[in-house]
């Protein structure tokens, strides 16, 4: 920013609203807001530019990253109350996937089924959103197990906002398709680690196509 060291803002209320002190601002200077953290089960990605001017407005506001819409081009900030308010919209961390035949891709694979747990390695403490909603859900309270099957156009999908960034879990495959063999690897699963960003790494994600019992 102008002529003014960065600074953190914490949000403490349900309200949402921080309040940058007046008396850091100066009329015609642009400054930048980074979101650092946030809550569990949504992306941690919104970057805000603006420019404060003489008489207290807000002009000249940009955002990178953050929520998109639903046609992936509406921007994360607007201007509210005057052009004296930012508002900033984050969205929740999304993933789906999508299962084929390892030689034919363009087949699907309908009715395999697959595991989610919290990565329960040495020293970590992962967990899915606490006030997450599990009602018609597959869950197994016991495990702490979510169970998806996929469709016939072979995809699952996570609900949104079950997943916590900087979290991993483990993801298996317990079950395929008649005619079809799992393999040891896809039995053991793989680890989805979830970025702050909202993007999901994958470790050994090409285990996960199944192949045809041999005649």
């Amino acid at each position: 920013a102008d002529g003014w060291a960065s600074e953190k803002l914490t949000i403490t209320e349900n309200t949402g609203k921080i309040l940058i002190p007046v008396e850091h601002m100066i009329g015609g200077h642009t400054y930048t807001l980074t979101e650092t953290k946030a809550p569990d089960g949504y992306e941690c990605t919104a970057v805000v530019t603006f420019t404060v001017k003489t008489d207290g407005t807000i002009e000249n506001l940009n955002s990178e990253g953050g929520y998109k819409g639903t046609n992936g081009t509406e921007s994360c900030a607007s201007l509210d109350n005057g052009n004296t308010t930012i508002k900033i919209r984050d969205e929740k961390i999304r993933m789906s996937l999508t299962k084929t035949d390892f030689a034919n891709t363009g087949t699907f694979l309908e009715g395999v089924e697959f595991t989610l747990q919290p990565y329960k390695a040495t020293g970590e403490n992962n967990s899915f959103t606490a006030d997450y909603d599990n009602n018609g859900l597959f869950y197994d309270s016991s495990t702490n197990t979510y169970t998806f099957i996929t469709g016939s156009d072979g995809k699952i999908t996570f609900p949104d906002g079950l997943l916590k960034h900087d979290n991993s879990y483990i993801l298996k495959e317990t079950k395929t398709k008649s005619g079809y063999y799992l393999s040891k690897e896809a039995e053991a699963g793989v680890v989805l680690t979830v970025n702050k960003d909202g993007s999901i790494s994958i470790t050994r994600q090409s285990e996960f196509k199944d192949k045809k019992l041999s005649s």
